[in-house]
């Protein structure tokens, strides 16, 4: 086998233990143990010994942390490579498509009875395929068997094979294991970022950084204990999740009996019933409906309200082969809802369990999947393992590091060269050296930036979900801040699900009085066909005397007074058109469900009258007709007529233009009475040789912030597209008023030749053709002519051709796909297909969508956005006066909840619970609030990092200290600001402005170099006109470095430098004074200059905890400056007063090189803006 063995976005590498001898860890250390003791005894004898002891300790547990940290170096010294997976003891993991692709290390097991090698990763199983000599993930492999094998299904059929069967698959339910909390944080406190903290904290204590070391040591330790009881609160909401397990009947051993839902495993025959007597009969796994009929709640998966029909496998052709993908109708998903069900009158179960084929006269189902092997157990997946966020581990926060850290060793080596060439060894303190050279290094990462980048985008969750806006993958926030292109589903989406029943056009009447297409009317008639097909072919079901379904069909029925009671459509006792011998009944007997890729549906019906004496419920017993109904897109439907009026598509094209939805209808009369024949009709037989009946036209309006909230979109530097199954002209229509087709309409069309061997771009060109939106203008159709037409039209393309190109290949769909703004009657797979094209042409994708045809398009999109059209948001409660319990509550409760099922999708990682499309919106001014916060703070990192690594250095060597109170109040200070900034909130209105996306740009790197120019040129100068006050008193600065030290020489006594403990610790001087204050006027000026408000984050001023900080520190470093605080403020914050003249040059140097950065930011961001993508210009 190969190295790395590859499974659905999986790497896998196995390896076997090294001997004691052969461990290259244990080496290191053995090797460099020597050298440490050997340096250390010749240096200082047993000082140096016991230094050398210490170092070796050190090495040792620098081996340990890194072989903890990485997978990779513990893999490096402790394990071999092993090409024979069966003699491997444990292998690496590593997600091909996660944020961050770290390694796992995953313990491998192997079964004695079968000798089956596992290995569990994210709460899958995966399995050594000896045949390929790869791991596969263990499910029940079911793509492709015939229906005719699960027909046959026996169900468990002895007690080992039970046993075997749990043992394999795992119990049915989502089980994981909650952490403890100590050992939890242990594990966070062995980070790499809190680990190198701990390391500085003993530094500052080294240095004598008492308050400093404390400080940051227990704001650490807050933080960690924060984010482990956060994590241990979720999992325990994740627990809580699902639905109580329920008592299921199996067909077990040969008979039916009750088991737990938990012992479920694949190949298990159960028996569902809507009438088990808990309050909602929940489905306990993946199952293939064998036998009846039955109506499914699926919003808690897709949040798609309109109940699904499942409907029995047993009617399919025995040869066909299942699909997961095409034939969901027969699948009822684990945590779903039966809302209703009629069993069949036998099942191949009859003749073994003396029964019809269920106890309770249930669905019998055969078990697919169980677990976390079900879709609802990879949505439970997804929110437990989907939990990256922007840290300082980040690619980009790295290499952002590692370029400070250029700097930091540029002036760490400055001081080490001034401390070894240009000191006396005499007055050279080896030790004190060292430790400022540390120092100076790890100054590049503060101990608040973990906590600052979390904040951002843990804040950005925290709004969203205020907004009833759901993520379960947070590192998708700041993709938002970067959407330029917004993908759109229409039904359901920006049009509304509350559809109006217009009537009927039927081309076979005379046309009207001016020669137009005919006039829509609702049918009175009692003989009308259209009426037959409207009322019954329908996916509609009644739930507790509701109608409940499709929007469409509900309209119909409610304009043409017919209700339903099950499968029986019958017309409304108040019903004026159908009176007495009038009235009749339908029952279906076979429907065909609606299939996007074909366009349409039918159904097979019984026509029966309806005695007035009769009881409606039996609907009399006389014989009836049966009739084939069918209704489906006009142009799909088309082929299935057997004659057409001459005028069909200049009926249809016309209504499709007023913005109607237009449905063909078609009707056929079986010369059959067997209904067992009747019910062995195919899809194909039955949906042939149909008479037309009509057009059935609805009005579908506009959601009311559809239009508002897309022209806020395209002003904002958006492009916005249309990808709908609907009708093209229809689709147009909405584009219009919805600001997706600002410009006159260019339609493709078939150009009158055949297109279905068009398989080379030359055919697909001559096939079609370009026209305009009334017929009256043709343009010649060319894969590279679509970008010049884009300027001047908005290009609609049906999916026929979007099927066409990618049969051509990438090349050919990114030609034509980014230029257009109308994508009409595609499947499922074309909208997947054009939000690929889009991402590959360099556009970051928002996709938003309602139903369950938009799947593999919101996976796909950078942001994915589903709409739970089956949830309200709660009202909101009357406000009244809070006990201080409440309160606390209240504040507990303010960090961010964890996602539950009800709120999340299957479908994309943001879900809503709104059905209007403000949301995306809101997202995208979420998204860019995080990403201008996110590179703000870096910019704000880079320019204190600078200052820091000079004042550490250059002034170190000139004697200047900060004190312990001043580190702490400065660091606090400082800790609370950046909380500040991170917890801004997104400006109330899109900008067409674009925030900067990148920390490695242009903009970024001239406004930070400018910015720190002017800062390093105040610091600079008023450190060295302070030395021209300070005469003597300088040698009173503890840490003033030795005669030969530059700038000690002329400033101060060479004899004066003495040490600090010779000088009982540290002591405020002028130098420490303005060195001090000059640098908390840079950061204020950093911090206010940088801040970016509007038009991503509100304005300054209203970032209440920003600007009142910044004035108050402001006020406090005027008081220090002027020394009117008094003594007691200046002994407080350890600084001297300051002559006049130079309270004067601080003064006018602050509010001068705040004045100078602000011009240098504001420059640099008009000078540079953030780049639109090439396709938004044109």
């Amino acid at each position: 086998m190969e190295d790395a063995a590859e499974h659905r976005g999986l790497e896998v590498r196995a390896y076997a233990t090294k001997g004691p001898w052969r461990r290259k860890d244990l080496a290191l250390v053995a090797a460099m143990g020597p050298v440490f003791l050997s340096v250390g005894w010749q240096t200082a004898r047993f000082v140096g010994l016991l230094a050398g002891v210490g170092a070796t300790v050190a090495l040792g547990a620098l081996v340990l942390l890194l072989e903890f940290w990485l997978v990779e170096f513990y893999c490096w010294a402790r394990l071999d490579v092993r090409q024979d997976l069966s003699n491997a003891e444990l292998c690496v993991v590593k997600p091909r498509h996660a944020q961050t692709r770290r390694a796992h290390k995953c313990k491998l097991t192997a079964c004695e009875d079968s000798g089956e090698v596992s290995f569990s990763f994210w709460n899958a199983r995966y399995v050594l395929d000896k045949k390929s000599g790869s791991f596969e993930r263990l499910t029940n492999r079911v793509e492709g068997t015939r229906f005719a094998d699960h027909l046959r299904a026996p169900g468990i059929a002895s007690a080992r094979g039970l046993r075997d069967g749990i043992r394999k698959w795992g119990a049915n339910e989502f089980a994981f294991s909650k952490p403890e909390f100590l050992p939890l944080l242990v594990e966070h406190m062995l980070a790499p970022f809190f680990v190198f903290q701990l390391f500085c904290v003993g530094l500052w204590c080294l240095d004598e950084y008492w308050y400093y070391s404390l400080f940051t040591l227990v704001m650490l330790v807050m933080f960690e204990c924060t984010v482990v009881k956060q994590r241990i609160r979720n999992l325990e909401t994740l627990q809580q999740m699902g639905h109580q397990p329920q008592a299921i009947w199996t067909f077990r051993e040969g008979q039916w009996q009750r088991v737990s839902e938990h012992t479920l495993i694949p190949g298990d025959l159960i028996s569902i019933s809507s009438e088990s007597g808990f309050a909602e009969t929940f489905v306990p796994a993946d199952c293939l409906l064998l036998a009846g009929t039955g109506i499914t709640n699926e919003s808690i998966l897709t949040g798609e309200s309109v109940p699904q029909w499942k409907v029995s496998v047993k009617f399919r052709s025995p040869k066909d082969g299942f699909s997961w993908r095409r034939d969901k109708q027969h699948v009822l998903f684990r945590g779903t809802t039966l809302i209703q069900h009629d069993e069949d009158g036998v099942s191949h179960l009859s003749p073994l369990s003396r029964q019809k084929g269920s106890p309770d006269g249930g669905l019998v189902c055969l078990v697919l999947r169980t677990g976390f092997g079900t879709t609802q157990g990879d949505l439970m997946r997804t929110i437990l393992h989907s939990t990256e966020r922007m840290s300082a581990n980040s690619s980009e926060a790295g290499l952002f590091i590692l370029f400070l850290l250029v700097f930091a060793v540029a002036a760490s080596a400055y001081v080490l060269y001034n401390g070894i060439y240009l000191t006396a060894p005499e007055d050279r303190d080896p030790f004190k050296l060292a430790l400022n050279c540390i120092m100076i290094i790890t100054s590049v990462i503060p101990p608040e930036l973990p906590m600052e980048l979390s904040l951002a985008v843990n804040t950005s969750m925290l709004s969203l979900f205020k907004k009833f806006i759901f993520c379960t993958e947070p590192f998708r926030i700041p993709l938002a801040g970067k959407v330029d292109a917004c993908c759109f589903d229409k039904t359901g989406t920006l049009t509304s699900t509350r559809l109006v029943f217009e009537g009927v056009g039927d081309p076979r009447r005379d046309m009207n009085d001016l020669g137009g297409v005919p006039e829509i009317e609702v049918p009175k008639d009692p003989a009308c066909d259209a009426t037959k097909v409207l009322v019954g072919c329908h996916s509609l079901v009644a739930v507790d005397g509701k109608l409940r379904g499709d929007p469409m069909e509900k309209a119909a029925f409610k304009a043409l007074l017919w209700t339903i009671s099950k499968d029986l459509a019958k017309p409304k006792k108040g019903n004026p058109h159908l009176r007495g011998g009038d009235r009749y009944m339908l029952k279906i007997l076979k429907r065909f469900h609606f299939n996007p890729t074909l366009k349409r549906m039918s159904t097979v019906v019984l026509k029966r009258a309806m005695e007035p004496s009769a009881p409606e419920a039996a609907g009399g017993s006389s014989a009836g007709e049966y009739l084939v109904l069918a209704k489906g897109a006009p142009e799909s439907l088309r082929e299935s007529f057997s004659r057409v009026p001459d005028d069909y598509d200049e009926v249809y094209l016309d209504y499709a233009r007023r913005g109607l939805r237009v449905i063909a209808l078609g009707i056929r009369r079986l010369q059959i009475s067997d209904p067992l024949v009747v019910r062995g009709l195919s899809r194909s037989q039955a949906e042939s040789s149909l008479e037309f009946c009509g057009f059935a036209t609805f009005s579908c309006p506009l959601k009311p912030s559809s239009s508002e909230t897309l022209l806020s979109l395209k002003q904002a530097s958006h492009r916005l597209v249309m990808i709908t199954g609907d009708a093209m002209l229809t689709a147009c229509h909405v584009a219009r008023e919805v600001h997706i087709a600002d410009k006159p309409p260019l339609i493709l069309k078939e150009a009158g030749r055949a297109t279905g061997a068009a398989s080379t771009a030359e055919a697909i060109e001559s096939a079609f053709e370009w026209a305009t939106h009334d017929g009256t203008t043709d343009i010649a159709f060319g894969l590279s002519t679509a970008m010049e037409l884009s300027r001047d039209y908005s290009l609609c393309v049906p999916g026929k051709v979007v099927t066409l190109l990618a049969g051509l290949g990438p090349s050919a769909l990114r030609q034509v796909l980014p230029f257009c703004s109308v994508f009409a009657r595609t499947s499922p797979d074309d909208k997947e297909v054009i939000v690929k094209t889009l991402k590959d042409v360099g556009h970051t994708v928002l996709m938003c969508g309602d139903g369950t045809n938009d799947v593999g398009a919101l996976k796909t999109a950078h942001v994915g956005i589903a709409l739970l059209n089956s949830v309200k948001p709660a009202a909101p409660r009357r406000r009244r006066k809070k006990t201080i319990r409440e309160w606390v509550e209240e504040e507990e409760d303010d960090s961010l909840p964890v996602v539950s099922l009800g709120d999340a999708s299957i479908a994309s990682p943001f879900t809503s619970r709104f059905s209007t499309v403000t949301p995306c919106v809101d997202i995208v001014k979420q998204g860019r609030s995080t990403l201008v916060t996110y590179v703000q703070m870096f910019k704000i990192l880079g320019i204190n990092c600078l200052s820091s690594a000079y004042s550490m250095s250059v002034m170190y060597l000139n004697g200047v200290k900060m004190g312990d109170t001043q580190a702490t109040v400065s660091g606090v200070i400082i800790a609370l600001l950046f909380m500040s900034l991170s917890n801004t909130s997104a400006n109330e209105k899109l900008s067409a402005a674009r925030p900067h996306s990148k920390v490695f740009c242009r903009y970024f790197m001239v406004s930070m170099v400018g910015q720190f120019f002017f800062h390093f040129a105040y610091l600079y100068g008023t450190y060295r006109y302070a030395l021209t006050f300070a005469g003597d008193d300088v040698a009173a600065a503890p840490e003033a470095v030795p005669a030969g030290a530059p700038g000690n020489s002329t400033e101060a006594d060479p004899a004066s430098g003495a040490s600090e403990k010779e000088a009982g610790g540290f002591e405020p001087n002028l130098v420490n004074t303005v060195a001090f204050t000059v640098n908390f006027v840079i950061q204020l000026a950093t911090f206010a200059v940088n801040y970016v408000g509007e038009p991503f984050n509100v304005n300054i001023w209203r970032n209440r905890g920003l600007a009142v900080g910044l004035v108050a520190c402001v006020a406090l470093t005027g008081l220090l400056i002027s020394g009117a605080g008094g003594p007691d403020l200046d002994s407080t914050f350890e600084v001297v007063a300051l002559p006049e003249e130079l309270k004067v040059a601080i003064a006018l140097g602050g509010l001068g090189t705040w004045i100078a950065a602000l011009c240098v930011e504001t420059a640099a961001r008009r000078l540079f803006p953030e780049r639109l993508h090439k396709n938004l210009l044109l």
